[in-house]
């Protein structure tokens, strides 16, 4: 069993790695699309701010999953995560129906491909 010292160390060291990562994903992002990059905010924003999120700062986030996800981008085809994650992260109310819909499509009973 490890010790609360040895826990509170491993937490420290945890969020040290995750700091570096964040600002590795940053620093990419600004590297690939300079012309669209915005400053993180070093508070973390939760469910009640996100509304606050600018336009930019949604952007890089899409722009990062698209990467990560290998995605020819975040608008092709009949996808376009830009509008769904300002439609998501601006207004409550649709955030509460795409809620409502992921829950339903991921429901155990519901056909999946």
């Amino acid at each position: 069993m490890m010790s609360a010292a040895d826990q509170r160390r491993e937490v420290a060291q945890q969020k040290r790695r995750l700091s570096e990562s964040q600002q590795e994903i940053l620093a990419a992002l600004k590297k690939a699309w300079p012309g669209f990059y915005a400053k993180v905010s070093k508070v973390e924003v939760g469910s009640g701010d996100c509304h606050k999120l600018s336009h930019l700062q949604i952007g890089m986030g899409v722009r990062a999953l698209a990467l990560a996800c290998n995605l020819r981008g975040g608008s092709t085809g009949d996808m376009d995560l830009y509008q769904l994650l300002r439609a998501y992260f601006w207004d409550q109310d649709a955030r509460q129906r795409i809620n409502e819909i992921v829950e339903t499509s991921l429901a155990p009973n519901h056909s999946q491909r």
